[in-house]
């Protein structure tokens, strides 16, 4: 999510993006999926988490699927329960 960040994020990023041609024929993105390096940041949101299984899902519109993670991917000092 663009939206999350601020700055110069985005500048000279890879992306790819699906497009429709508009009503004046000029064409527009209407998803735009930022290519990501392995080990960089994204943002997103976690998306659901089971405190009994140990473990959650994030969604990011920067990925095209959502990313699995783990009770110990979670910083100690905010950590449920």
């Amino acid at each position: 999510d663009t939206k999350e960040v601020q700055g110069n994020f985005l500048n000279n990023r890879a992306v790819t993006f699906e497009y429709a041609e508009g009503p004046d024929g000029r064409m527009k993105a209407t998803a735009v999926h930022i290519a990501l390096e392995e080990g960089q940041n994204a943002a997103g949101r976690i998306k659901s988490y089971s405190d009994k299984n140990g473990y959650g899902f994030i969604t990011s519109s920067m990925l095209d699927d959502d990313v699995r993670f783990q009770r110990m991917d979670i910083p100690s000092n905010v950590q449920p329960g």
